[in-house]
């Protein structure tokens, strides 16, 4: 149960860590865009920003997804019969490092919708959606447990 502590905790500094640059990058929307840095707002009907919001949502929902694809009831039994426990964590970190990924991905795309639109708003939307992919993968110890007890032997 150490190393489980070890991993989930290690997990738990880089979601952390994630949410630390979406909320950096929310308020340097806010600073560039109330500077001199950005004189004149642009049109938000540009074809490639609507992509860009496309990539956004498509990458919140496919955080979800991924965790529970990754974090599924066959393949964690699969797992844990053929690499044992060791393998069923990894499972578990990779899960969390690959949804905070994601969310710091959407947070650094809505920072970048921000800078092309000069509208800091888009940033606070695409940080809500990268927080709530975030949340959704957030190692918590308790659910760990509780994969542990059931698939890891």
């Amino acid at each position: 149960m150490i190393e489980m502590e070890r991993r989930q905790r290690r997990a738990a500094q880089v979601c952390l860590g994630a949410v630390a640059l979406t909320l950096a990058l929310v308020f340097s929307s806010f600073i560039i865009s109330s500077s001199r840095f950005v004189e004149e707002r642009r049109p938000s009907d540009s074809s490639f920003e609507i992509a860009l919001w496309g990539v956004v949502l498509l990458a919140g929902i496919g955080s979800i997804a991924l965790r529970r694809v990754q974090l599924g009831a066959a393949r964690l039994r699969r797992i844990a019969a053929t690499g044992g426990q060791l393998r069923v964590l990894a499972a578990c970190e990779r899960a969390a490092l690959w949804g905070a990924a994601l969310g710091g991905g959407i947070a650094v795309l809505g920072f970048a919708i921000a800078l092309l639109t000069g509208e800091p708003f888009d940033m606070l939307r695409a940080a809500l959606i990268a927080s709530i992919a975030m949340f959704y993968n957030y190692p918590r110890a308790e659910s760990w447990r509780q994969i542990m007890a059931e698939f890891g032997g």
